[in-house]
């Protein structure tokens, strides 16, 4: 609801989904933990609500994982995944006919910009725009808070000539990055699809039956020693 949030604001984040009907994981990366919630989403929307606080400045990475399952009334297509030497395109059945109602799951990254205030100071210089020389100019300082309020200090004022600025390389005027460290995303998303034994190609491209393949498995398994009781032997292959 804002481009700029401040501490102590909350943060109103409207979720779109492509999906009328799903769940949604909310991973918020803050500063000291990732924070994991689940938002209900109803008729292709839902409302995430964020408190900000000050540790969060100067932004904050929010992932959405949005997860729909299979969709009531819908079944796997015969033939269904990515089959070697057919050519079939994954997600689609004999015939070419393509599996909507099967899970579905995407994921976005939303950066929350936060803008710290809390030892920000708002200083503003009043005077005339032009003076003779050996004339004497007023400046009249006004120091104060971000929210307004009047605030005490010290302020150093030097004048500058613009030819001798013009002679300096340009920085920035927002000291703020010198101060606070760019925020990165650690959190990565990542798919992983098991294959169905009936769906695993074999010896010369022939697809086995699930008791076929479980047949060439060889587990280790332990074996309990007589002189030692309670100890296991190291494993071997039966």
């Amino acid at each position: 609801d804002k481009s700029i949030y401040h501490p102590g604001d909350r943060a109103q984040l409207l979720l779109q989904s492509p999906f009328q009907k799903a769940r949604a994981l909310v991973i918020v990366e803050a500063p000291s933990r990732n924070e994991y919630h689940w938002v209900d989403i109803k008729n292709g929307q839902g409302i995430f609500s964020l408190p900000i606080t000050n540790a969060m400045a100067r932004r904050i990475p929010l992932h959405v994982l949005l997860l729909r399952g299979r969709l009531p009334g819908t079944g796997r297509l015969p033939g269904t995944g990515r089959l070697p030497g057919t050519g079939r395109l994954p997600g689609t059945g004999r015939g070419g006919r393509i599996d909507l109602g099967k899970p579905a799951a995407v994921a976005n990254t939303t950066w929350i910009q936060i803008e710290s205030v809390e030892n920000q100071a708002v200083l503003s210089l009043v005077h005339g725009s032009k003076q003779l020389p050996g004339g004497r100019m007023k400046i009249t300082l006004k120091l104060m808070r971000p929210d307004g309020k009047p605030l005490d200090g010290t302020v150093a004022l030097w004048l500058v000539d613009r030819a001798v600025l013009a002679l300096g390389s340009e920085r920035l005027l927002d000291p703020l990055s010198a101060f606070i460290d760019r925020r990165i995303a650690d959190v990565m998303q990542i798919e992983a699809v098991k294959a169905r034994l009936r769906e695993t190609p074999v010896l010369r491209g022939v697809l086995a039956a699930p008791n076929a393949l479980l047949s060439k498995i060889r587990a280790p398994r332990r074996v309990a020693r007589d002189d030692l009781p309670g100890r296991w032997s190291r494993p071997r292959q039966n």
